[in-house]
């Protein structure tokens, strides 16, 4: 049994998807510090030709505060992302208004997090990938970043943990095994961008065949 963990992805791109494709398992990380200057709350997209980085405006983040309780200004982003992103990607081939409505749906609070779950599990969903999504809120609480992998593989009885080509600087010995994702090309934008300009099967396929795990 394999699995992997990671903070949530604004509307994630396909290297993420990857390595929540291989695994059995995959946690999301959500009782970890956000990080404003990372990718969970932002991602690029093509408008109007040219690569663009689209951010939630997410609220007043003080020092600490966890992932889970980030707030974001839901009605105003929502409906400026979705409507720069039916403009751009409406006329391409493969361009899926469904997946737009379902992504987008206007979360009941303002919670950064519950919106970025609920589009992900979506996107998984379109992508017919069955991986088990857990939340390491529901595990026991950890401030040791290895303790807490070896309390996940305990947990959820796996063998074999995937991480990210960075883990090599940070991750230590363990009682399982450890490989190291990476991807065979750089995927600049978003999920969507690839979905919307080459289809879904093509975007399989890349998900299932181009990237290396090596030990």
């Amino acid at each position: 049994m394999t699995l992997t963990a990671s903070q949530i992805r604004y509307l994630p791109n396909l290297n993420y998807l990857q390595r929540i494709a291989k695994a059995d398992v995959f946690v999301i990380m959500d009782s970890v510090q956000f990080n404003k200057r990372d990718y969970e709350h932002r991602n690029n997209f093509q408008i109007n030709g040219n690569m663009k980085m689209l951010s939630l405006e997410v609220g007043k983040v003080k020092r600490g505060t966890l992932v889970r309780d980030v707030t974001f200004n839901v009605n105003a982003m929502l409906k400026e992302h979705k409507e720069l992103i039916k403009k751009e990607y409406s006329h391409t081939e493969y361009y899926s208004p469904d997946l737009v409505e379902k992504l987008f749906k206007v979360p009941q609070n303002d919670n950064f997090f519950d919106f970025s779950k609920h589009s992900l599990l979506v996107i998984l969903d379109y992508l017919e990938i069955s991986t088990d999504v857990n939340l390491q809120s529901h595990i026991e609480k950890f401030s040791d970043y290895n303790k807490g992998i070896s309390d996940m593989m305990n947990k959820f009885k796996c063998d074999t943990y995937i991480s990210g080509s960075g883990g090599r600087n940070y991750l230590k010995e363990a009682d399982y095994d450890i490989k190291y994702h990476s991807t065979l090309l750089n995927y600049k934008y978003s999920v969507l961008h690839y979905l919307f300009t080459i289809g879904k099967d093509s975007v399989k396929e890349l998900i299932e065949n181009n990237y290396e795990v090596e030990d």
